[in-house]
């Protein structure tokens, strides 16, 4: 009798031995996932690529007229982890509708050759658009839907453009939507542009801020 109730004791003690044991395997484990997660994480941090610099602001632009009633205002993007803007910001096109379009003036820089290349933004409930240069179209439409999170589109080539004395008009066109695009559809975004004259560096100095109301102003 008392054998039986000794072998029922160390049964019970092997089993709350492998009890702990287990449990120490899963918090163990646990803090291994997570670390690993943790790493991984930090690696796509620094895996995000730095701000565009050298760029003509696009809050630095005169709005000269737009054909909409849509709102185009600074939108603060230090929030957004996916990437980072200029300056932390770009000029948002909210609540725009297809065909809505929007003229910035460039700054002034000597008549000439100059290579464009504009710097945008994507998101899930981005539009198409396209630009021209004082009524002359350039390149092609640019999708700018992309899916789950708003990103900074980099640079995109506009290709050799050709700059008049006085003033040059930049006329932002959201002209249709990708079909995978949520409402509103037809919103866009720009954080700048870079001027770079061909043959040689321009430097497009300090600007002045342009004159764009925020949201409930207009």
């Amino acid at each position: 009798m008392a054998d039986e109730r000794e072998g029922k004791s160390s049964s019970r003690i092997a089993d709350r031995i492998e009890l702990l044991l287990w449990i120490a395997l899963m918090v163990v484990g646990t803090q291994v996932v997570l670390a690993v997660l943790d790493e991984a994480g930090g690696d796509a941090k620094k895996a995000v690529p730095p701000a565009p610099g050298d760029l003509i602001e696009a809050e630095s632009l005169e709005e000269i007229d737009r054909n909409g009633k849509f709102h185009f205002w600074l939108q603060p993007t230090e929030s957004f982890a996916s990437g980072r803007w200029s300056r932390d910001g770009h000029m948002l096109a909210l609540r725009a509708q297809r065909g809505d379009w929007i003229d910035l003036a460039l700054p002034e820089l000597a008549p000439g050759a100059y290579h464009l290349d504009v710097f945008l933004s994507r998101a899930p409930d981005y539009g198409i658009v396209t630009f021209e240069l004082n009524r002359s179209l350039l390149g092609d439409p640019i999708d700018l839907w992309n899916l789950g999170e708003v990103v900074p589109s980099q640079s995109i080539a506009l290709g050799e453009v050709r700059l008049v004395e006085g003033r040059n008009v930049l006329r932002m066109t959201v002209i249709e939507t990708n079909s995978a695009s949520s409402p509103p559809h037809y919103q866009f975004a720009i954080d700048g542009l870079r001027l770079v004259a061909v043959g040689g560096a321009t430097d497009i100095g300090d600007l002045p801020s342009g004159n764009h109301a925020l949201p409930g102003e207009q």
